[in-house]
Parts: structure tokens; sequence; C-alpha cells
């Protein structure tokens, strides 16, 4: 990988000759520096768009009017940049707590503790105190010491606060950026929607970020609820 200086001197150059080395790589072998770089504004959309390759981003834009093609590409390809970047930065955070799944381990895992100590023979009993030396905490004191915890704490044990479902409201980012790109469409078109074209077009943008697909009503139900989630 290249050190920073490395980067500047290369990043002075042109943008597509700098990220070449990534072109086709998944979305998860991109260093991370490279997202932040692909999100400037000089960063070049039409001769590197990735996440979309040459051949992906002509079929984009094929429905678009020509003069509006090149502005097309640059709204397509930053919206789908910003995405990754979102969702890489949604992996990286703590996942939400579920204290009846975690205290259910915490209670499987003291048991689990116990027999294994009660199940030690003599000779490795005599091995364990032998090695911990005087006056240390050895494998008596933890089976005591675990023996109570059980007592004390028993009730908590034996019942856990049922959750909630804690998988909280689908991930709205995914809504966001199919509404995003059927804006980008009508906007192509002066704003006014065509009677055909636009669900192909929501599809190309959104297949290679691995989006599902949407029916045109679903697409159409996606927009509506962005924007009435905006207040437009």
């Amino acid at each position: 990988m290249r050190n920073d200086e490395e980067r500047t001197s290369v990043g002075a150059g042109r943008d597509d000759d700098w990220f070449a080395p990534f072109d086709g790589l998944p979305v998860e072998a991109i260093p991370a520096y490279a997202i932040d770089h692909l999100l400037r504004p000089d960063s070049f959309f039409e001769r590197f768009p990735w996440p979309y390759d040459i051949l992906q981003m002509k079929d984009i834009v094929s429905s678009i009017p020509l003069h509006n093609r090149a502005n097309v590409a640059q709204d397509v390809v930053y919206r789908a940049r910003l995405f990754i970047s979102a969702q890489r930065a949604r992996r990286m955070l703590p996942k939400k707590a579920s204290p009846q799944n975690e205290i259910e381990q915490l209670r499987d895992a003291t048991r689990r503790l116990n027999t294994a100590i009660s199940g030690l023979s003599l000779k490795a009993r005599q091995y364990l105190i032998e090695k911990c030396g005087p006056g240390g905490f050895d494998v008596g004191d933890l089976g005591a010491a675990l023996h109570r915890f059980q007592i004390d704490n028993r009730a908590a044990l034996e019942s856990p606060p049922e959750s909630k479902d804690m998988r909280g409201r689908p991930e709205s980012s995914a809504a966001n950026v199919r509404s995003y790109f059927a804006g980008i469409f009508v906007a192509a078109h002066d704003g006014v929607k065509p009677a055909r074209g636009q669900p192909k077009f929501v599809e190309l943008c959104c297949a290679p970020l691995g989006l599902a697909i949407l029916t045109p009503e679903g697409i159409e139900k996606s927009t509506s609820r962005n924007a009435r989630r905006k207040g437009t």
C-alpha cells in the first residue's frame, strides 16, 4: 500500500491513474482513504465511474438526453459512492444491545464453567493449586466465587429481561439512494417524468451496489415515502 507521500504525489496527477489498481476490486477491498478521495468534487466520474465500469455507465446514461449525460453520470456516481461510504461506516458501529441474549449467554457460560470445575480430577486440581502459588486465587476460590455469583444473581440469570425486537427499523439508506436515482432521472428530463425508462434506469444504478431491484410500483412507493419524510 502506498504511503501518504506517494498518495499525495500520485494524487496530484490523474485520478484514474491513481485508482486504476482498485478498479474491479470488491468494495471491502477499497482502502478508506481512497473512498474519501473518491468523494471529492474534483474526482473523475466519467473516465473512472467506480463503483460502475465504463460499460455500465454507458447503459445508465443511454436513456438520458445527450446534453445532460455528463451531469447524470457525475450525480449517479457521487450518490453511489456516498451510499458505499455510509454502508462502510455503519458496519463499523457496535451492534445494538440485547440484554436478554447477553444475560442468557452469561448464564450458560457460568454453568459450563461450573461443570468444568466440578469435573476436574484430583490430579488436575492439585496441579492448578501448585502452579497458582501460595496466597493466589486458585481453582477452589474460583469455584466458590462462581457458586456465590450464581446464588446471588439467580433471579436475573434465570429470568432475563425479555428483549424487544432489536432489529430496529429497516435501513433507510437503500431507499434513499433509490429515491435519489429516481430523482436524477426526472431532473435529467427537465423535471418531467417520462412515461418509460425510470425503473430500468434505477435498476441499472442499483444493481452494481448489490441492492435488491424493486418493481416500478416499489420504486414509486419508495420515492413517495422519502419525499414525505423530507417534507416535499
